[in-house]
């Protein structure tokens, strides 16, 4: 049996308190990305990775040492906390296991806490629709 291998990071957006969102990074795993795109014009927007968690996903729980076991948490719900007004993050995600299932996701959340959602999954409801086929008739792209 092969394990899920993913790539998750966001955009870059502005934050209420740097220091803040640091912490609480680096309390999910969670690594920093900071936009250089212009190093003449230092950037206050910043992103992240998923990069230190397990095979690349964005993390759903996280270690309590007092409790010694994990703890689950919607990273959604505690990020837009941190957006600054008038700002949206982005977060995407994608992977697969070996050949056999191929993901991705893409979530928006903005400032308020609303959020849109897409799965690359969404296109065989929307290639049904815009070619005028049933849906059964559109085979997955998996095993």
């Amino acid at each position: 049996m092969a394990d899920w291998s993913g790539t998750a990071r966001s955009n870059y957006f502005e934050v209420k308190d740097l220091a803040a969102f640091k912490t609480w990074l680096e309390s999910h795993s969670l690594s920093l990305l900071e936009d250089d795109a212009d190093p003449c014009k230092p950037s206050t927007k910043v992103g992240f990775t998923a990069a230190n968690t397990d095979h690349g996903a964005w993390p759903s729980s996280i270690w309590n040492e007092e409790s010694d076991e994990y703890e689950e948490f919607d990273l959604v719900s505690e990020l837009w906390q941190h957006l600054v007004e008038g700002q949206v993050a982005v977060l995407m995600e994608v992977g697969s296991e070996k050949y056999r299932y191929v993901t991705g996701q893409t979530i928006a959340v903005r400032w308020d806490g609303r959020v849109v959602h897409l799965s690359l999954n969404d296109i065989y409801e929307k290639a049904a629709r815009e070619f005028g086929v049933d849906v059964k008739s559109i085979t997955p792209a998996e095993y």
